[in-house]
This record gives structure tokens, sequence and C-alpha cells, in this order.
């Protein structure tokens, strides 16, 4: 209670609609992901003083992270506020905002991204719908990542392993884009790629 605004316990009714949120969110969070009943609302996380979270994908995403984890990982509302934050950052995100830091993906316990992959997961993020509703799980987002990691891995490979040879297919735009060169485009990637085919092997 001592983080929130006076205005918010003034009365017992508040106390008691910030006491049943509190023991909402640390009911949900037991350790196992996928089994709560009822997801949390945006309302339970308003009345702990994260108004800024709202009734859709946000709530929702908030809700699935908070079933994951241990119940002291989300005891305390700045750690909650952290968490809120992270959400906050993903959601908007698909909606064209800032893109999520690699601190906050890991925050939410999204592992596997990389400053180097991370470009790719960005762009699969954007191709997402606006409003968060394909980025609204943890599940969902760890295959976006995933994705991210195996693509950009791949096109590393493809890269590398170019010779030049007769009958071998040039890399494209896309494999230096997923691979996180930048600056190639149309008028230079003939040439970038010529590089690429006398260069000494790994």
């Amino acid at each position: 209670i001592g983080p929130l605004a006076a205005a918010d316990t003034d009365t017992a009714v508040k106390i008691r609609v910030v006491l049943s949120a509190y023991s909402a969110v640390l009911g949900a969070a037991d350790g196992t992901a996928g089994n709560v009943a009822h997801a949390l609302t945006a309302a339970q996380f308003q009345a702990l003083g994260l108004r800024e979270v709202d009734a859709g994908s946000e709530s929702r995403l908030l809700s699935d992270v908070v079933d994951g984890r241990a119940r002291v990982a989300v005891d305390s509302q700045p750690e909650l506020l952290l968490l809120a934050q992270a959400v906050q950052a993903v959601i908007g995100a698909a909606g064209g905002g800032v893109a999520p830091s690699l601190a906050q993906l890991s925050t939410l316990g999204i592992t596997g991204a990389t400053p180097d992959n991370l470009p790719v997961g960005r762009r699969a993020r954007d191709a997402t719908a606006d409003d968060g509703s394909a980025v609204d799980s943890v599940q969902e987002l760890r295959a976006i990542v995933t994705q991210a990691a195996a693509t950009h891995a791949q096109a590393l490979q493809d890269l590398r392993s170019y010779s030049g040879a007769s009958g071998e297919s040039a890399p494209n735009l896309q494999h230096y884009a997923d691979a996180g060169v930048f600056g190639v485009d149309n008028a230079t990637l003939a040439a970038v790629t010529s590089v690429l085919a006398i260069r000494p092997a790994d």
C-alpha cells in the first residue's frame, strides 16, 4: 500500500480493493505458467498503481507474465511496475512504437534475443497486428524471438558460405537484412556480394 497515492487508500473500501488485487497477483504467481483459471485484469493492476496498463493486450500479456513467476518476483509494487513497463514496450512496438530493449525482453523471461538478431525480431513484431494481439502472451513472444534467432543464424551461414561458384544462388537483399547487415540496397548488392565471393574462407 505504501507506494500508492493517498487517494487510492483513503477509505476501507479502497484498501480492500487493493488487498484483493494483490491477493490475486500473489495467487497467480505460483511459478507455473498456464495454470490460472482467470486472467488478472487491468482493473486489478490499476488498483496496484499500474495505471497505464490497458484492458486489452497489455493486461493479457502482463497477466501471462505474472502467471509464470514465483511469488517473490512480484511481491512488491516496483517489481510489478518494471514488468508493466516492459509489457507496454512490447505492445507499443507492435503498434509502431519504440522496440523493447534486450533488458526488457529479459525482464519478461524472453531469452535468445541478442543485439545482432534483435532487428529481425523487431521486423517480425512490426508485421503483427497493431493492437498487440499477436504478442500478448509469453509463448507468442518466445516464438518470435526463437524464429528471429534462427533466421539470423541461417542468413549469416548463407553469407559466409557463398563462394560465387557457377550455379550457386547469390545472396539477396533479404539475406543481408536478416543477417543484420545494413546499408546494402539494389545499387550496392552486386558489389557487396562480389566481395563475399573473393574473401578468405572463415
